[in-house]
């Protein structure tokens, strides 16, 4: 295939492929079976567990509070990991970070809290 789009088929622009997708995903004429079995492969089963978890707690959380929540789920949940899928996911705009400061003992400090970005002041 081109880098195009092209597939030697004729040329199509992206928006009518895409357009086509709808009615020949159906009839089964379309070569790609749909995003469904792709997501697994795409999408981290961190960044859905922190998703779903500030769909079901309904607060910012910070990093460390994710990991309190996700302990004994398995390595792969780990704190330093929630840490790096918490930037990426805010990065892309799905979540955005407030810097609260949080007294500790008598210490002071500073920690991140998650949550959705506020899409209805755009």
């Amino acid at each position: 295939m081109a880098s195009n789009g092209d597939s030697g088929r004729g040329k199509q622009n992206v928006s009518g492929m895409l357009a086509d997708v709808g009615s020949k995903e159906s009839t089964g004429d379309y070569p790609f079976p749909g995003w469904e079995p792709f997501l697994p492969h795409l999408v981290h089963p961190l960044k859905v567990a922190i998703v779903e978890t500030l769909l079901w707690i309904g607060e910012p959380l910070s990093a460390v509070q994710f990991g309190k929540v996700f302990r004994g789920v398995g390595d792969g949940f780990r704190e330093s990991n929630v840490r790096y899928h918490l930037r990426h996911l805010a990065e892309v705009g799905v979540l955005e970070a407030t810097p609260v400061v949080t007294s500790n003992g008598g210490k002071g400090s500073r920690e991140k809290f998650f949550y959705f970005v506020d899409r209805t002041s755009r």
